[in-house]
C-alpha cells in the first residue's frame, strides 16, 4: 500500500492484539481508514506493536510498522 495510492476514507477495523500468547485480537475501531489511522498514532507507545488496521477494500492486514510508514507520507491527510 505504501507504494500505491491510498483510499484514506475506505472502510478499515483498527485492531489490538493480545499481550498473551494464543489471544484473540480485540477491535477497538471501526470506520474509515484515515480515522483508524489517527486513532492507532493516538495509542499508548507500548500497545503499538501490537496495532493493525485491516482494510475492508482489499482485506489487506497493515502492522504497526506499515501504519508508521503511511503516516511519514507528504500526502498523509491530517484531520481538524
Amino acid at each position: 500500500m505504501a507504494d500505491k495510492e491510498v483510499n484514506w476514507w475506505a472502510g478499515a477495523g483498527l485492531y489490538l492484539r493480545s499481550s498473551k500468547h494464543g489471544g484473540s485480537s480485540q477491535q477497538i475501531f471501526r470506520g474509515r481508514f484515515l480515522e483508524a489511522m489517527n486513532i492507532a498514532l493516538a495509542r499508548p507507545d507500548d500497545e503499538r506493536s501490537r496495532l493493525f488496521i485491516r482494510c475492508e477494500v482489499d482485506d489487506e492486514v497493515l502492522p504497526w510498522a506499515k501504519l508508521a510508514e503511511l503516516a511519514a507520507r507528504p500526502d498523509f491527510p491530517m484531520m481538524i
